[in-house]
């Protein structure tokens, strides 16, 4: 079935043409019915991929004996058709386990496949399935296995390659299934500039020319198997050399106009690539002087572009490098001092366990600040410079909640003196997880009957649903931290009670209380204040609202309130504040999500009076804010009183600021003048020995992070108190942050907005609004990340010194230097004999061989491998280059034993009921072998293998189940 891609290139071919156009291409012991029910799905996958908006481009012929332009490459890559693969999934509800590692296919007792075991975060448990397909891939990269079936393994093999979560090879094996032998064993060149690493691309290049140990040139693989020498065929002999020969000229014309550039996967000329100082880099191979790449840290940024540009995994970011060298803006503008760069590395690399410990180094409340955090990083983000900001904020919710069910162990006690603390906010509760980590008993004391303090009572549901809280509360009693529920001090307990029980006491009262104003009206029904109401509201209070309310204040209690009248049913709401347009103190998100719900907002204005009628509120007067602070940038308000506007209300909330409520501090004397708690900005001690304090209640309204930073200073300094330390030390400088973060160079890439549930849905509950990443966005997400200060290490043993870091470096940190030696590569004299005799091959043969391909660039024809004629040179001019490739590059071992219907075979080629493997799993399909010759290219046999066995699976599964199915292949929608 032809797709529109073939229409478009005016393709007209038969499947029985391009069948054996596979054939020739293919495995040499592959099962031709395998090929056949492939190649019957080709087209029609195309079609469906197109349908879902990949586009497809047809490739000139490449090797030998391709006479039509039948072939099929995916415009934008692989991501494309992954990208619509995976959204297909979503749509047909397609589970997906990340993290999941299959470690077991189990059997029944019949020998009939019934499903997986596996293991998630260190729990197994079980899948039952009525089919099975395994799919894991190709098995480059496994040491294990290389170790086992080739003889000519050496630990320096360059083995790129994915990990994959369980050995697809070995399960199935396990179970019975018959394998494969060795698969197709791809040569690489020596090491050096211009990563000859393909032999089909050197094929095309201008002048170089393959020969074998023998001292003749590969003939076509199409007419050979076991009993001729091919380039497919003599590598799948271990032991066996190959050589690129070349001549000065060819050297000249490297360096001066470059190869033509191949990527990885990619059979389309992108370019040339010069490489000036290839004679002295074949030089140095020549003495056994292998180059590799090297890192000026001095002029290296920590831009990642070198580890971006390596093909193999030689070059990788450090990101603890940067200790020593200030930290990254985004970690600098955190109160809390998170790690950012290094969680956003970790998360990158998949590694989301470690990710989420690290963030528990500083946060212990990450879900809650993922959620709830004003994210002062993303204003420092070095991004912004080049695009956005990285939204660090949707980052660490991902990396928290990746985190969410973890249960945490018992800290281990290492003192006995134990310490109080009195609330249970992020203050509280941070001073507590840090103690706990230090090995102190602590208590906790809250005057409420649920944990969570200003969390709990001051934020509303749709913004931190009480799941996540209770969750991460949870994980610091787990730590051993204990709570004293409806224990007010001062009311239930004396402090003099707390100081003969505890070492030292840490108060974290918060600011409880909404700040009052004294004007006209307050005194009237429908007048509430904004953290009042908030809290009965959250406490499941009934609380008497109006249907037009209008909310006083900036600031993001004023916002939250509007939010949740909205909830409530409220017919108007509006929100006045001094201040306008980004002065607007509530987060620019929250301001923008009042406004998507229908909120209007009223900026530049200030209460002047509440209006009443018979005792109830019936609108309040507002006067013009002519400038909400004075010439020092002080908060003092100035009004214009001559412009004044009335709004309707049957309620007015004020949410005007937060204070502390001095029946709540346990001693009068730890208030100041001002109304907070007074204490010493380096130790956090009151006037009261032993007692300290920190949060909200020691500095006026702050935000979540600034109380969880605040716990940990005071965790901090109780530690060093009771260690009898200096009680004067002050918190050591703040580290630096790194100058010059990189920016050149950075790939444009838009910034992923946090998705939302539809404001349609947001105002009719009081669910979640914000919905997170999922592992997809926030993949793409922290690709943006610039790793601010890291520093590249190169791993020397698995550098190709292919130069594409040293070329695309931006400061020119990146340099080679011959630091490796071993047996000379590459052999340079003035005379083919000499050649030949390095080789171990006959001088006559090799000398007849060069002739014949002389021959053949004065002809303008090479029918060996079909090279076009403008890439046909003559090897006339001494002195000649003979580069010695290795075995160095496994990309399929061998593989599960199907038949045309991807059915795993055992024993007697007798399938194995409901198991069945797809991909490079089956019997040493090669990427680069047949899959660029049908369409989508390298993904083509994956997909079309993939498609056959999940239809062939169905079926086995609505036939077991008794469910009725159409013999024959299942339609591809």
């Amino acid at each position: 079935m032809e797709s529109p891609a073939q229409r478009r290139n005016g393709i007209d071919i038969r499947k029985d043409e391009m069948f054996r156009l596979a054939m020739d291409y293919a495995h040499w012991g592959l099962n031709g019915k395998v090929v056949r029910a492939f190649i019957d799905k080709s087209g029609d996958t195309v079609r469906w991929l197109e349908e879902k908006g990949v586009r497809f481009n047809s490739i000139p012929p490449f090797s030998c004996r391709q006479r039509h332009r039948v072939f099929h490459n995916p415009d934008g890559g692989g991501p494309e058709i992954l990208q619509a693969l995976l959204e297909e999934c979503r749509v047909r509800g397609v589970r997906i386990l990340c993290d999941a590692a299959v470690e077991q296919i189990l059997l029944d007792e019949s020998g009939r496949a019934r499903g997986v075991a596996l293991s998630m975060h260190g729990t197994r448990f079980e899948i039952g399935a009525a089919s099975v397909i395994v799919a894991t891939g190709g098995f480059a990269g496994n040491r294990e296995l290389l170790r086992k079936y080739c003889d000519f393994y050496t630990d320096d093999f360059s083995l790129p390659g994915l990990p994959h979560m369980g050995d697809g090879l070995a399960m199935t094996t396990d179970v019975g299934a018959a394998t494969e032998g060795l698969g197709r064993v791809q040569g690489s060149g020596p090491n050096f500039p211009g990563n000859i690493s393909s032999l089909g691309v050197l094929a095309r290049e201008p002048g170089p020319i393959w020969i074998s140990q023998k001292g003749e040139r590969f003939i076509d693989e199409a007419t050979c198997f076991e009993d001729f020498e091919c380039i497919n065929a003599i590598l799948r002999l271990p032991g066996k050399q190959c050589y690129v020969l070349l001549d000065q000229e060819m050297v000249s014309s490297i360096v001066e106009h470059g190869f033509v550039r191949v990527y990885q996967g990619s059979l389309r000329p992108s370019g040339a690539s010069p490489v000036p100082s290839l004679p002295g880099d074949l030089e140095l191979a020549a003495k056994g002087l292998m180059p590799v790449a090297q890192v000026k840290q001095d002029l290296c940024n920590g831009c990642g572009v070198c580890a971006d540009s390596c093909p193999d995994t030689a070059i990788q970011l450090e990101t603890s490098y940067a200790a020593g060298q200030g930290i990254s803006p985004c970690s600098a503008a955190c109160p809390a001092g998170v790690n950012v760069r290094a969680y956003v590395h970790l998360l990158r690399n998949g590694l989301l366990e470690e990710a989420s410990a690290l963030l528990r180094e500083s946060l212990p409340l990450p879900a809650v600040t993922g959620r709830v955090c004003p994210h002062f990083c993303e204003a420092q983000c070095a991004r912004k410079e080049v695009d956005q900001p990285v939204n660090i904020n949707a980052l660490e919710r991902f990396v928290a909640d990746s985190g969410r069910g973890w249960t945490a162990t018992p800290a281990a006690r290492k003192c006995e003196t134990k310490i109080a603390v009195i609330g249970s906010g992020p203050a509280g509760l941070s001073c507590s997880y840090f103690l706990a980590r230090l090995g102190y008993p602590v208590t906790v004391f809250e005057a409420e009957a649920l944990p969570g303090g200003m969390l709990r009572m001051g934020i509303p549901e749709h913004r931190l649903p009480r799941d996540i809280l209770d969750e991460q509360i949870s994980y610091i009693r787990n730590m051993g931290v204990e709570f004293r529920l409806g224990k007010a001090v001062g009311r239930d307990v004396a402090l003099d009670a707390l100081e003969q029980e505890f070492g030292a006491i840490f108060f974290a009262g918060g600011a409880q209380s909404s700040k009052r104003i004294d004007i006209d009206g307050i005194e009237l029904a429908g007048v509430h204040w904004g953290l009042d109401l908030l809290r009965s509201l959250n406490l499941g209070q009934r609380v008497e609202i109006g249907s037009k309310v209008v909310v006083i204040g900036g600031g993001n209690v004023a916002a939250d309130v509007a939010l949740v009248a909205l909830r409530l049913g409220v017919e108007e709401v509006s929100m006045v504040c001094l201040e306008s347009g980004p002065e607007v103190p509530a987060l620019e998100e929250e301001i923008a999500q009042a406004v998507a719900e229908g909120v209007a907002i009223q900026e530049g204005w200030g209460p002047k009076r509440v209006l009443g009628d018979a005792g109830r509120v019936v609108g309040v007067e507002l006067i013009r804010c002519a400038s909400a602070t004075d010439p020092e940038g002080c908060f003092n308000p100035s009004y214009d009183e001559a412009s004044t506007m009335r709004l309707e209300a049957d309620t007015v909330v004020f949410a005007i600021g937060q204070a502390v409520t001095p029946s709540l501090v346990p001693d009068p004397m730890m208030i100041g003048t001002d109304g907070t708690v007074t204490i010493d900005s380096g130790t956090l001690e009151t006037r009261r020995k032993a007692v300290f304090a920190g949060g909200d209640a020691t500095g006026g309204t702050a935000s979540v992070v600034k109380a969880i930073a605040d716990g940990r200073r005071a965790a901090q300094s109780i530690d060093r108190y009771l260690r009898g330390e200096d009680r004067e030390h002050r918190a050591s400088a703040p580290p630096e942050k790194m100058k010059n973060p990189p920016r050149e160079r950075m790939t444009p890439m838009a910034r992923i907005e946090t998705p939302a549930r539809p404001v349609t849905e947001t105002i009719a509950d009081f669910g979640e609004v914000k919905l997170g990443f999922d592992d997809v966005m926030a993949k793409m997400e922290s690709e943006r990340c610039m790793m601010c200060g890291s520093r590249p290490v190169v791993t020397m043993a698995d550098c190709k010194y292919c130069r594409a870091c040293e070329v695309n470096c931006p400061t020119q940190a990146v340099y080679g230097a011959p630091v490796r030696q071993g047996t000379p590569l590459v052999r340079v004299s003035e005379s083919l004999e000499d050649i030949a005799r390095w080789m171990g091959t006959d001088p006559q043969v090799l000398r007849a061989t060069v002739q014949e391909y002389n021959a053949f660039c004065d002809d303008g024809h090479d029918p060996v491998f079909a090279k076009e004629r403008i890439y046909l040179q003559a090897l006339r001019t001494p002195p000649y280059y003979a580069l010695r490739c290795n075995i160095v590059l496994l990309t399929t071992m061998g593989g599960v034993r199907i038949n045309e219907r991807m059915e795993v075979l055992g024993a007697q080629e007798i399938p194995i009921p409901g198991l069945y493997a797809a991909g490079n799993d089956t019997g040493g399909w090669e990427c680069e072998t047949y899959n660029v010759l049908l369409p989508g290219s390298t993904f083509g046999f994956a997909i079309n293998s993939g498609r056959t066995a999940g239809e062939s699976a169905a079926r086995y599964a609505m036939e077991e189940s008794g469910t009725p199915s159409e013999r024959g292949s299942a339609p591809w929608t």
